[in-house]
């Protein structure tokens, strides 16, 4: 009994120190808890990726020995501008929320060879409308629910921009270009959410362990009135250890006393 009186005060000085410490680790589990919360809740995205692959390409030392014709008009140069646009926040970005509509500045050399093309949609009645305006190509403002997206080609010759989606929309501090955007903010996330789930495993861990480990009831009744077959009653916190032992911390000066379950007569919780 000597041993478990040992073990016993042993446990309670360790969890005297969770007491101390518990504060600290609930301050940064909910200051974690409201960085998610602020990163998760209504946030509006676009995201898009752009290329432009080229289709013909006649370099300048045979331009004049070979010709390329679209249309029966001689073309050099010529790519295929490829795009998709994607809602990748988690609310719907409505068409007035648009002050100006997405673009795609070709260069002043730019010239467009075909109408553009919508090629995927999702969902499938998503229509966005395209069209050339001077030297740019430009998307009408549309509603893009989260998650819904499109994708448009068009063709065109001496292309000497076309790197960049522009817009103005409400909400929307700037276009994410997936290209060099898109791993970089899913390992911030990852990082966010493991840090957050380990904090809760954490003091999860540290609030259940002692009690697992010996039995001990921390959060236990305070009052509990312990009368022994011969003595006197005892007030204060029951610590059962094992079937046959009992410790009990008295109420009024916190020492342990140790009494053999054999000799209890009865445990009335709250009663002192």
């Amino acid at each position: 009994m000597a041993a478990d009186l040992f073990t016993v005060t042993a446990m309670i000085a360790a969890l005297d120190l969770i007491v101390l410490i518990g504060p600290a680790i609930g301050v940064v589990g909910i200051g974690v808890s409201i960085y998610l919360w602020r990163r998760a809740r209504a946030r509006p995205a676009i995201s898009y990726r752009l290329t432009s692959p080229p289709v013909v390409n006649v370099h300048r030392g045979v331009e004049d020995r070979i010709s390329v014709l679209y249309d029966n008009e001689r073309v050099t140069d010529v790519r295929l501008l490829d795009l998709r646009v994607e809602n990748t926040g988690n609310v719907a970005i409505t068409a007035g929320a648009f002050e100006a509509p997405m673009s795609i500045p070709l260069g002043d050399t730019a010239r467009v060879l075909n109408q553009p093309n919508v090629g995927k949609t999702v969902p499938p009645e998503l229509q966005p409308h395209v069209s050339v305006d001077g030297q740019d190509l430009v998307i009408a403002p549309l509603l893009l629910n989260a998650g819904d997206s499109f994708e448009l080609t068009v063709l065109v010759s001496q292309l000497s921009d076309g790197n960049s989606l522009k817009a103005r929309i409400a909400g929307v501090l700037r276009l994410i270009d997936t290209g060099t955007e898109s791993s970089k903010r899913r390992l911030i996330n990852a990082t966010s959410a493991a840090a957050y789930l380990g904090l809760s495993a954490l003091a999860g861990v540290v609030g259940a362990s002692f009690s697992l480990v010996v039995g001990l009831d921390p959060f236990g009744h305070n009052g509990s009135r312990v009368v022994p077959t011969s003595g006197a009653p005892l007030c204060g916190k029951v610590l059962i250890k094992n079937p046959t032992s009992i410790f009990v911390q008295l109420k009024d000066t916190g020492k342990l006393h140790a009494l053999p379950v054999a000799q209890i007569k009865s445990i009335t919780d709250d009663a002192c």
